[in-house]
């Protein structure tokens, strides 16, 4: 979808995203408002947006001018012209470690912490403690999880530094109680 809200000149701003993704709906959003052309290209499901991946080589010499993204299934590589990136990571948590230690996770893969492990009022088999686990911890006393790898967390930068923080003072009582 190419997007060119009052003028004739091209685009210069590119987002690739999900149709459903709120980064890439608030950045174009906020594109619109200021009156800048852009062109979004929309990656219609997951595997999808696991074809595409940004070359670590971008153009520009003092200031971005080009990305080039291939095709991580055809090896297919295209160049945009473009003097804004914007990246949006995440999507994939990346907890394959956790099935190892038989750590909670929920069927996306996402670490299940705190009141969230009870089911029917009963935490996890594997819980061996007599308290509840603290908000940020796994199925794993003394293992936390914070930012975007946390079932149902806020998947914002400014949330994830923050249960970061929290998961900090988690830790100091778990080591004081322990």
């Amino acid at each position: 979808m190419t997007d060119q809200p009052s003028g004739t000149q091209p685009p210069n701003v590119r987002i690739f995203g999900k149709a459903e993704s709120a980064p890439a709906y608030a950045i174009r959003d906020f594109l619109h408002r200021g009156d800048v052309p852009f062109e979004w290209t929309e990656l219609k499901n997951d595997e999808q947006a696991r074809e595409v991946g940004v070359e670590s080589a971008l153009h520009g010499e003092e200031a971005l001018s080009g990305i080039v993204l291939t095709n991580n299934k055809t090896s297919q590589q295209q160049t945009f012209n473009t003097k804004w990136l914007f990246l949006c990571l995440g999507g994939v948590p990346h907890t394959e470690w956790a099935k190892e230690d038989s750590i909670t996770r929920d069927t996306a893969g996402y670490l299940v912490t705190g009141p969230d492990l009870a089911k029917d009022g009963r935490y996890p088999k594997n819980w061996p403690l007599e308290r509840a686990p603290y908000y940020l911890e796994t199925s794993m006393p003394g293992l936390f999880a914070a930012g975007d790898v946390r079932h149902d967390s806020v998947k914002r930068c400014a949330s994830a530094v923050g249960e970061g923080a929290m998961a900090v003072t988690f830790v100091h009582r778990y080591l004081a109680h322990s």
